[in-house]
Formats: C-alpha cells, sequence, structure tokens
C-alpha cells in the first residue's frame, strides 16, 4: 500500500507539473496518495512502538502477532502474540492462553504465503516443516485461506513439536503442530526468522520455487 501510494503521488506531480493534468484534478489525487501514505506510516509507527512496549515489559528478544489457526489445546481464531525468550523459547501469550516451547524441541518451522500453501499436498507440507511422524491433514488450515482472501497474501507459519508427550496428541488432529498467520509487520516477522536461533529451522517456499525444493533462509 505504501509503494502504490507513492507511485500514485509521483504520478500526480509529474502530471500537473510536465504533462497536461488539471490541477484540479490532480489535488483529489494527491490528497488521497498523501492522506493513504499518512495512514499506512502511523500504523506502522503505532504497530512498532506497541510490539516494542510488550518487549520491553516481557523481557524477550523478539515479538510478533498473529491469529492463531491451530494448535495444542489453546482457542483457535484469537490474537495471540509469539515471543522469543532470552532462553531461546518460543512462548505464545494470548488473552487467557499461553504455551512455552524451547527450540531444541521443534521439527521445524515453514513458513509460506496462504497463496502459495493452497498449491501444496499435505505430504509436501510435511516435507517442509521437517515432520519426523504422522500423517498431519491441512484441509481446514485450506479451507480458510480459500475463504478469507486477506489471509491469502499474508504469511502462515507452521510449527512442528517433536512428539514426546501426551499432551502433543492426537497427531491426525494436527495437536503437535501451531498454525498462525502474520498479521501485521512483514518487516519484523523477517528479522525473527533470520535469527541465528531460528534460522536452521526454518524452511521457506515461494511460487517460484519447485514444489520438492527446501530452503533453510527466508528469501
Amino acid at each position: 500500500m505504501i509503494f502504490t501510494n507513492l507511485l500514485i503521488l509521483i504520478t500526480a506531480l509529474f502530471l500537473i507539473i510536465y504533462g497536461n493534468l488539471n490541477i484540479w484534478l490532480g489535488l483529489p489525487l494527491l490528497i488521497l496518495s498523501v492522506s493513504g501514505l499518512t495512514f499506512q506510516v502511523v500504523k506502522i509507527i503505532s504497530l512498532n512502538f506497541r510490539l516494542n512496549k510488550i518487549k520491553r515489559k516481557s523481557k524477550v528478544k523478539w515479538v510478533g502477532e498473529f491469529v492463531l489457526i491451530e494448535g495444542l489445546n489453546l482457542v483457535t481464531n484469537q490474537n495471540i502474540y509469539l515471543m522469543l525468550t532470552r532462553r531461546d523459547d518460543l512462548f505464545l501469550k494470548a488473552e487467557q492462553d499461553e504455551f512455552r516451547v524451547n527450540i531444541s524441541e521443534l521439527d521445524g518451522i515453514f513458513i509460506t504465503k496462504g497463496q502459495y500453501l493452497l498449491n501444496l499436498t499435505d505430504n509436501e507440507i510435511k516435507d517442509f516443516v521437517n515432520r519426523e511422524a504422522g500423517n498431519p491433514v491441512f484441509n481446514n488450515v485450506r479451507n480458510l485461506i480459500r475463504n478469507n482472501r486477506n489471509y491469502a497474501h499474508k504469511f502462515v507459519i507452521l510449527i512442528s513439536l517433536k512428539s514426546k508427550s501426551d499432551i502433543y496428541y492426537n497427531i491426525r488432529m494436527n495437536q503437535d503442530l501451531i498454525i498462525m498467520i502474520l498479521m501485521h509487520g512483514n518487516n519484523n516477522f523477517r528479522r525473527f526468522i533470520k535469527r541465528p536461533e531460528i534460522r536452521s529451522k526454518v524452511r521457506f517456499y515461494n511460487k517460484r520455487m519447485n514444489n520438492t525444493r527446501l530452503r533453510e533462509e527466508l528469501g
């Protein structure tokens, strides 16, 4: 949106100054683009301020805001904060629920855009998430993305837990998977993925890659 508004602003100015666009026709475009840019900048600043406030209060290394789709016994379809603690734990905190797991207890972390997830089979997703066991089913996630176009353009993160305790079962019901959709802050999220504590666990897929190819970096 920032790029789009900036492009409209530059185009309108160019046409007014060097072209034949009437000032009274160009003025609404200028107002629209400047308003859009202002709104987006304020939104980004507000988000960063809120996340930094949570980060300082919780004394963690990183925090991001997601919507929980599936995961353990947590209430689904709620806003949730994913935090990276100083002890290298992933800490999920919602209004009434929370869960903590050490990075060493993860099979893997798979990241893709919602629209690309629709092109992958269950077995392909299982390979990307570096899953050691189980036959997960992802129809619920696919249906959610199909029914919400906004989710199709957002990052989906799947965190696979090593099945060492009864708390992680039933595997078939994805209870040892945490599936979330990033709500805000793509750049902040990329910084999280590129952290050395997380990097070795991450697999990333986009439309330019072959379905069976694995990557350890966020491009």
